[in-house]
């Protein structure tokens, strides 16, 4: 669960900084040469905000408040693994009932206990990490580093002056500086 909840929000984070780096680029783009006046620079910082906050729940906080199921995950790990043949969602969904239950709809007890035992050992010998996409993975690191280091880097030019100093005086702080001619 843990892996599943690091992957899921890797994957978000990459999302949010790429959909910043891209809406900063194109506000860039169009501030410079469009020259937008203050009224439509307040819409567009707005518009931005609004887009990053969408982004923010619909990638990073809904994945990781619905969490698959127990069932869910195990019938995941069972399709990558194929020579699992379905005995770990069988042993889960047989453990779940209480001797009584087992009694009362006709299960063989014996049979239970050794779907429930097969289900546990072969539980050991399985990667459960398999069940995630490695290559996505890696591409979701790849994307989060580099979208992380675009925005250090458009940071960095903030602080030193000059056309992104400008255009963020211009669009963040909503300053009345002009672009240089």
């Amino acid at each position: 669960r843990m892996r599943l909840t690091g992957w899921m929000l890797i994957h978000g984070l990459a999302w949010l900084l790429g959909c910043a780096v891209v809406m900063i680029a194109f506000d860039i783009v169009i501030d410079r040469f469009l020259r937008m006046d203050f009224s439509q620079r307040v819409i567009m910082l707005c518009l931005m905000g609004i887009a990053l906050l969408a982004v923010l729940f619909f990638k990073v906080i809904r994945p990781l408040l619905r969490a698959p199921t127990d069932d869910a995950l195990i019938l995941k790990v069972e399709d990558k693994n194929s020579e699992l043949q379905e005995s770990l969602i069988s042993s889960i969904q047989l453990s779940r009932h209480d001797q009584a239950t087992v009694a009362e709809k006709g299960m063989s007890k014996s049979l239970v206990d050794a779907t429930i035992a097969k289900g546990i050992e072969q539980a050991k010998s399985v990667n459960f990490g398999s069940a995630l996409n490695a290559v996505r993975g890696g591409w979701n690191w790849f994307f989060l580093i580099a979208f992380a280091a675009a925005l250090a880097f458009l940071t960095y030019q903030v602080t030193q002056g000059g056309f992104v100093q400008t255009w963020f005086n211009r669009n963040i702080l909503l300053t009345n500086d002009q672009w240089p001619q």
